[in-house]
């Protein structure tokens, strides 16, 4: 008895207790009455939801797929996390490549460019009417070494956002214009084996993400040549200035437009 006297002394009276227990149910109270009001919320047209966009249609419902507003062609993610979240940049659906607008407004993000010609990191792209990707504006026939990388940077170009002239000079200097091409090697890469000239594109654009970062979305080849240059990328003397000099007597800034 004298025990639990004790303890029955060190509580706080009845009194002081109410008010803390009736403070915590009302926050239990609205807590929940918050999460009902979420759940009943009801959208209409473009919402951003956690930096992500949607449209919802007149039933309150998340568009997906294909679905037009205002004549211009959208796409919702179909399945998965985000579903419904509209595309933005370059996607491949059903085949075919499409880019979808990344301006931060609403109506503005996700619309697909179509029936037109639009420059997309530089590089002048034709749409059909559908939105699908038809061609570079200026892309030439492929024939030869330095048509051949050049159309192929272009096309990474457009993709990537990896300024095509450099890439192309690159190929050339480390290659000789083709002549000597080990294990599909085309820009000196250390240890470098690639199974395609494609396949050695993608290890040369993680490489730039890796140790150039700040390079993606140059659109200077003077900056972006003399950075390559005394970055580190190659220890010959003058590699920067060598591909300057490649890139104004080759004409290859035509492959970065």
């Amino acid at each position: 008895m004298i025990f639990m006297a004790g303890i029955l002394a060190l509580l706080p009276p009845t009194s002081d207790l109410q008010p803390a227990m009736a403070s915590t149910q009302k926050t239990a109270a609205a807590k929940k009455k918050k999460k009902k009001k979420a759940k009943n919320i009801v959208r209409t047209g473009f919402v951003r939801i956690k930096g992500k966009y949607y449209y919802y249609g007149a039933d309150h419902k998340v568009k997906t797929g294909w679905f037009s507003v205002r004549g211009k062609k959208y796409f919702g993610k179909r399945k998965g996390a985000n579903k419904g979240s509209l595309f933005s940049g370059w996607h491949t659906i059903d085949g075919k490549e499409y880019y979808f607008s990344p301006k931060k407004k609403k109506g503005a993000f996700g619309a697909a460019y179509a029936g037109c010609t639009r420059k997309v990191n530089g590089i002048s792209c034709k749409f059909d009417g559908d939105g699908a990707f038809v061609k570079c504006r200026f892309a030439k026939k492929r024939g030869g070494f330095v048509n051949r990388i050049g159309e192929m940077a272009r096309d990474n170009q457009r993709k990537n956002n990896i300024l095509a002239s450099v890439v192309v000079a690159q190929a050339i200097l480390e290659t000789g214009y083709g002549r000597v091409i080990p294990h599909n090697n085309l820009f000196g890469i250390y240890g470098g084996r690639y199974g395609s000239e494609r396949a050695s594109m993608e290890g040369y654009n993680s490489y730039i993400r890796t140790y150039f970062p700040g390079l993606i979305g140059c659109r200077s080849y003077y900056q972006y040549a003399t950075r390559i240059g005394s970055g580190g990328y190659a220890q010959a003397y003058g590699y920067g200035r060598a591909l300057i000099q490649i890139i104004r007597r080759d004409g290859l800034t035509r492959f970065s437009r």
